[in-house]
């Protein structure tokens, strides 16, 4: 009679053995899914190793030639797209002031700034901007992330030429995988947003020259690095053709 119930519960010891192997079968594939996004999401780091940010989809862009205080720099293969990190040297705890930034970006770029904001991260102060300039045929939308960081000053650009950055799909993954790989303890109370006044005016002028600077250097970043070429390139494209 055991036997006889033992075979007629069988079924029932095969059905928990199936729900066993699915369970087992679901976490398999779930760890294959976490390995092939570790792998495809690749990380370029600075050689500091303060920031990095996910590498562009090797099948959409082209790394291209660079030099100080360029880091690198991807180009779509439509030549549309163009995202470059700079490091630029500055001194130590100095702070950023955004209008003077903006003002660095039109006086070179021309256009108007459409979006301009900035917020805390890990102790540093992310400035992002986004810039329109019709000065360039395609016009350029140029989208940044900019923050200083122990002396120090990263520019994440992503340059749209007849493109708008900001509902670009692969400008917005790569402005938005910036990762900062520390975090300030010590914040000096003149970096603290909404404190200028603790600076004195000679303080002060440095910081808006300073800030000027770093927000016109897009173009002289452009010309270093020989994208203008490109950019001619594109442009002469999409020129009449007078036929």
């Amino acid at each position: 009679m055991r036997v006889w119930i033992g075979s007629k519960l069988n079924p029932y010891g095969k059905s928990r053995i199936k729900t066993l192997a699915m369970h087992s079968l679901l976490k398999t594939f779930a760890s294959v899914c976490l390995l092939v996004s570790s792998v495809s999401a690749e990380e370029w780091k600075s050689a500091d190793g303060v920031i990095s940010v996910t590498v562009p989809d090797e099948f959409r862009f082209v790394e291209t030639e660079s030099q100080p205080p360029v880091s690198i720099i991807w180009v779509s293969t439509d030549e549309t797209l163009t995202l470059m990190i700079a490091e630029v040297q500055i001194p130590p705890n100095m702070p950023l002031r955004l209008s003077s930034i903006e003002q660095g970006i039109t006086g070179e770029m021309g256009g108007q700034i459409l979006n301009s904001t900035s917020e805390m991260r890990q102790g540093y102060e992310l400035f992002t901007i986004t810039n329109q300039s019709q000065d360039f045929t395609p016009e350029l939308i140029m989208s940044q992330n900019i923050i200083a960081i122990k002396g120090k000053v990263y520019k994440l650009m992503a340059m749209g030429f007849g493109k708008d950055v900001r509902s670009d799909p692969d400008a917005e993954k790569f402005l938005s995988s910036l990762k900062i790989h520390v975090t300030r303890r010590d914040i000096p109370p003149q970096a603290a947003p909404g404190s200028r006044g603790a600076l004195t005016n000679s303080e002060t002028s440095m910081v808006d020259f300073i800030s000027q600077k770093l927000g016109s250097i897009g173009i002289l970043l452009l010309l270093i690095c020989g994208i203008v070429t490109l950019i001619l390139r594109v442009s002469k494209r999409d020129e009449p053709s007078g036929l």
